[in-house]
């Protein structure tokens, strides 16, 4: 799914912004569970992009940047998120 409208995106981004505590590493390209969203944030003719993930593991809730960290955000926080998209 692509969402090109600005305000779903700034509200988007607001919530990922909102997060800061960091609960592990990334070592993976993917989350280690079947149910995740996956989020590509990319310029305009994809030239260069990032990507994260949003997914819920064990009752816990956490976005990851892969290679970069595992971030844990509450059940709101997330559900705010798949709400946007």
């Amino acid at each position: 799914m692509t969402i090109t409208d600005d305000s779903k995106i700034d509200d988007l981004f607001t919530e990922l912004s909102s997060v800061n505590n960091k609960s592990g590493e990334s070592y993976n390209d993917t989350p280690e569970t079947d149910d995740y969203l996956k989020i590509v944030f990319s310029v305009s003719g994809g030239i260069s992009s990032n990507i994260v993930y949003v997914f819920k593991k064990e009752g816990s809730f956490f976005i990851e940047q892969p290679y970069h960290g595992i971030f844990s955000i509450d059940e709101a926080q997330y559900n705010a998120i798949r709400d946007k998209i």
